[in-house]
């Protein structure tokens, strides 16, 4: 909770009750977590897309289009106090209002491309005259990183969302190569530090070396090793998930596959499919279904077999999607 630009103390709303198992659990104080609303606090949602099954599938298709991980907090608040004071955030930013109004004041960034640990603390809006924004229900405002941004109240109740992307930066790219570099014998020699004329020679012998590394196929190597070790997205509504290894009966039952990032290559004669830092391959006939599963978010088991009746029979559609739920790639979603 927020209240006038302060985080408000967890304590004073929450306290620690220990059930009867004797374990110790968080528990809201009512009283209190009513007092702050009433007083204009805005509630603070973070990841809501773990809870809410519709903000999670949207999520789920702007990670899978953007590539980028992509994570979703809300805000509630009654209008009659600030939220955060002005700041900048180290991602991307899409702010959704989807009920209510919000004015916002957007600052332009005072230190280009800021990274969240960085060398400069970037601690000053800019001096300048803000753009004011009213957000109202529907209306979408971008903020890229590094803008500067507060919300102010309007006088009536609020909800909005904040859908926080995190590109890759060159940091990104350094560090991984750093790791790269520990399979060249030239970057695990020791450095000849106390013989100068070596040591010169040693230094541009790696940067050869590093500069060989380097190029548009190791940028490409380096987004794919970022895909197939993205997080998985598995579904919220955990009563309906399907644990066993067998498939329900029938097909009136949903499939969520679970990496919006994995990275799928139909070669010559097979098809591979990368996800969760592993690698899997297939026969080439399943890469039509694989594609089918890998470009949604849900999809019914009704549907994938009739899509592909002409390709492949229903028995051997059940046989592949009961193995992607034994490896974890998919869940399923029993109907009620």
């Amino acid at each position: 909770m927020i209240l006038n630009g302060t985080v408000v103390p967890f304590e004073d709303y929450i306290e620690l009750f220990q059930n009867r198992r004797k374990t110790t659990i968080p528990k809201l104080r009512m009283a209190s977590f009513n007092s702050f609303l009433r007083k204009g606090a805005t509630l603070v949602l973070d990841d809501v897309h773990e809870l809410h099954p519709p903000i999670s599938d949207l999520a789920y298709s702007l990670e899978r289009v953007l590539r980028e991980e992509v994570a979703v907090n809300a805000y509630v608040g009654r209008g009659v106090a600030r939220g955060f004071d002005v700041h900048w955030d180290p991602h991307e930013v899409f702010a959704v209002q989807v009920s209510g109004s919000k004015k916002w004041h957007v600052y332009p960034t005072s230190r280009r491309w800021p990274l969240y640990k960085d060398v400069d603390p970037n601690t000053e809006p800019p001096d300048v005259e803000p753009t004011v924004v009213n957000l109202t229900a529907g209306d979408v405002l971008y903020l890229p990183r590094g803008w500067w941004h507060g919300t102010v109240p309007t006088g009536e109740p609020s909800l909005h969302l904040t859908f926080g992307v995190t590109p890759a930066t060159g940091i990104d790219l350094l560090a991984w190569l750093v790791d790269e570099m520990r399979h060249r014998e030239e970057f695990r020699e020791d450095l000849p530090r106390f013989r100068p004329v070596e040591l010169e020679s040693h230094v541009a012998k790696l940067l050869r070396v590093f500069a060989d590394q380097t190029g548009r196929s190791t940028v490409e190597r380096f987004f794919t090793h970022r895909d197939t070790f993205a997080l998985a997205r598995v579904p919220s509504a955990m009563p309906g998930i399907y644990n066993s290894q067998a498939l329900p009966d029938g097909e009136d039952f949903d499939i969520d596959f679970c990496y919006p990032r994995a990275v799928l290559r139909v070669g010559a004669d097979a098809v591979e499919l990368f996800a969760d830092g592993r690698r899997w391959t297939f026969a080439l006939t399943a890469a039509p279904l694989l594609e089918q599963l890998t470009g949604h978010s849900r999809i019914s088991m009704r549907e994938l077999i009739t899509r592909h009746a002409d390709r492949l029979p229903a028995k051997t559609i059940r046989g592949l999607v009961s193995l992607l739920t034994v490896e974890g790639l998919v869940t399923i979603q029993v109907r009620p």
